[in-house]
């Protein structure tokens, strides 16, 4: 069977499933509504979530140390695993001050990624649209000196915006994807 018949399968699955997607997105839609109508719950609970995961992925590790004795890298599942579940207790404990250290890393990240784009844009010059290459990293600069200049106070709201978005975004990609599958009948 070939990879395109497999896709073909893939496809034909999903359609007959198309009022499950669109009921996922309709329901990432709603939630996103809700979490936009809050956005200093939304920054909190998924700060709490992260840090849920946090713990998760340590006693994870940490039972790594029951298998994999015998290999010599029980240092390495201890210190990583007790890492872990420290780093989740902390951000768990305190969310207010772990969404200003998330918030100072995405503005990092943000101005690294757009200075990235200009280099990556002006290496690119004799090609077509080059020039859009560097506005979309001067974005990024420009989002990362909004956060910068904001900061700490957006740091309550702007993580929840962020997952506000990501579930606005998908619920509508979802919507339309749903739509796109939906059996048409034939006349």
């Amino acid at each position: 069977m070939t990879i395109l018949e497999q896709q073909e399968l893939n496809a034909d699955k999903m359609r007959g499933r198309w009022g499950w997607v669109l009921a996922f997105g309709v329901l990432l839609i709603v939630l996103s509504l809700i979490l936009l109508g809050n956005l200093v719950v939304a920054t909190v609970a998924s700060v709490v979530f992260f840090g849920a995961m946090l713990i998760v992925a340590g006693v994870i590790h940490l039972s790594q140390l029951f298998y994999n004795r015998r290999t010599g890298h029980v240092a390495f599942w201890l210190i990583s695993g007790l890492l872990y579940v420290l780093a989740g207790i902390f951000v768990m404990r305190n969310p207010m001050l772990a969404s200003g250290v998330f918030t100072i890393m995405v503005g990092i990240s943000l101005a690294i990624a757009g200075g990235f784009r200009i280099y990556l844009g002006m290496t690119m010059r004799p090609v077509k649209g080059w020039g859009w290459i560097i506005f979309s990293g001067l974005v990024l600069i420009l989002a990362a000196v909004l956060i910068a200049s904001n900061f700490p106070q957006n740091s309550l709201w702007l993580l929840g915006l962020f997952v506000a978005a990501d579930f606005l975004v998908y619920g509508f990609s979802l919507v339309v994807f749903a739509l796109a599958l939906k059996p048409r009948k034939e006349a």
